[in-house]
């Protein structure tokens, strides 16, 4: 067994929800990013299968929205409500951990784990391909569910006439070089 050491060089985690109601015209479908944390790797790359164990953090409060539209004022309101005990409560629960391992190839898997969000362990997992060259590696991770699978209620206001759909989307993108 030959295992190589990887850092996550480059990455981030988005988040996307989708507004509804009838002001939806005014909440608009929106992503959420947060950069990706540190993290290092021992990989076997030479196995036909692998486990690689994933211990990861990021502050609650690190998402940004994608908010080119929005004004400054308008861009408070929605920080203040993603921060807010409604949504991630980052005053209460300032960090998001995920827990668990990567398993499959060098080309496609699954993260297998859970997350630690708003007080609640829920189980989180991930579909990733990945794009392996050299000494790089860029790796994709795809989840879709629901806010309520991860303990948040859709936010809505002015009575429900804007709120958030159900759903939720999250996707990680990360660059890792073989140090």
């Amino acid at each position: 067994m030959t295992t190589s050491k990887w850092r996550l060089t480059k990455g981030r985690i988005g988040a996307f929800t989708e507004a509804t109601g009838v002001l939806k015209a005014f909440a608009h479908d929106r992503w959420f990013f947060a950069p990706a944390p540190e993290l290092d790797l021992e990989v076997d790359l030479d196995a036909a299968s692998l486990s690689v164990p994933i211990d990861v953090s990021i502050p609650s409060v690190s998402f940004e929205p994608e908010a080119d539209d929005l004004s400054k004022r308008e861009l408070k309101q929605l920080l203040d409500n993603l921060r807010g005990s409604k949504v991630l409560d980052v005053r209460r629960y300032p960090t998001i951990r995920w827990h668990g391992a990567y398993v499959g190839d060098t080309t496609r898997g699954r993260l297998e784990g859970a997350a630690e969000l708003r007080g609640r362990t829920v189980p989180l997992n991930f579909d990733v391909t990945i794009e392996l060259a050299d000494d790089r590696a860029h790796a994709h991770a795809v989840w879709s569910g629901k806010l309520t699978d991860v303990g948040i209620a859709p936010f809505k206001a002015l009575l429900g006439a804007i709120r958030l759909k159900d759903t939720l989307k999250i996707e990680i993108d990360a660059e890792f070089e073989r140090q």
